[in-house]
């Protein structure tokens, strides 16, 4: 969730969330538009329309606001692993730093650092 969900986020934030976070289901997203952005492999969304059904590739997803009009945010959660509605916005096609195999530094939960 941004900070202070579900009241309104502070100004001047920011948010990084790990790319392993998997699919994206939005709950709920309201941020001021155009300004208030969360960045998902490149994309920027803002207002009512979040990143629903992305998934991050190799790239971690950013929040940040600016220092004035400040709205509800957004909650995001991982998908369910069995829902097989996938978008991935932004992917290069290249998958370099996918082997195949199971990362060891992998915790399968959500990293979260905020300033």
């Amino acid at each position: 969730t941004s900070p202070n969900f579900p009241e309104d986020y502070n100004n001047s934030q920011e948010c990084i969330i790990s790319y392993k976070f998997g699919k994206i289901q939005v709950v709920e997203f309201n941020t001021e538009e155009g300004y208030d952005i969360m960045t998902v492999n490149g994309k920027r969304y803002s207002g009512t329309v979040g990143p629903q059904g992305v998934v991050p590739i190799n790239e971690h997803i950013i929040w940040t606001s600016d220092s004035s009009i400040t709205r509800k945010g957004w909650k995001i959660c991982p998908f369910p692993d069995d829902d097989d509605t996938t978008t991935t916005i932004g992917d290069d096609g290249d998958d370099d730093d996918d082997d195949g195999g199971d990362d060891d530094d992998d915790d399968g939960g959500e990293q979260v650092v905020s300033s």
